[in-house]
């Protein structure tokens, strides 16, 4: 199994893993990173696409699988 490439932030130069769509410390939305798609909330699990918060829980947290 290959390993994914981390990503530098272009704002705040932090490291951050593959899997994250923003940065860890400063919230940077990564620039390659497809605005559109489904989203799984992170505290109930409901797929959501479109939302800022979960129609189901009102979590803010997603998931970008």
């Amino acid at each position: 199994m290959t390993e994914k490439e981390r990503w530098t932030c272009p704002k705040c130069q932090a490291e951050n893993d593959a899997d994250f769509t923003h940065c860890r410390l400063c919230g940077q939305i990564r620039e390659d990173q497809d605005a559109a798609g489904e989203k799984t909330c992170a505290h109930c699990g409901v797929v959501c696409t479109d939302y800022f918060t979960c129609p189901k829980c009102g979590g803010r947290e997603f998931l970008q699988l």
